[in-house]
């Protein structure tokens, strides 16, 4: 079993990354997507702290819109 240990990020990098999903929220409303999901809200704290990678970051997001759009119009 693979087991490692994570250091957690440094606040300075927890700020810049804070201030980057922010911002990509307000543009985001600012292109007429209203507000980020509970999900995505979610998604980005994970990698605000260090839990998920770029990579997974933008991989979960792009899987949400994905899932919207296949699902855009559909009612329960």
């Amino acid at each position: 079993m693979n087991i490692q240990a994570r250091v957690p990020l440094p606040v300075d990098e927890q700020a810049r990354r804070r201030k980057a999903a922010s911002a990509a929220h307000w543009s985001g409303r600012m292109e007429g997507l209203g507000k980020p999901t509970e999900e995505e809200l979610a998604i980005n704290e994970l990698w605000i702290t260090g839990e998920i990678s770029s990579e997974e970051h933008t991989r979960r997001v792009h899987k949400l819109a994905q899932d919207w759009l296949k699902n855009r119009g559909k009612r329960n």
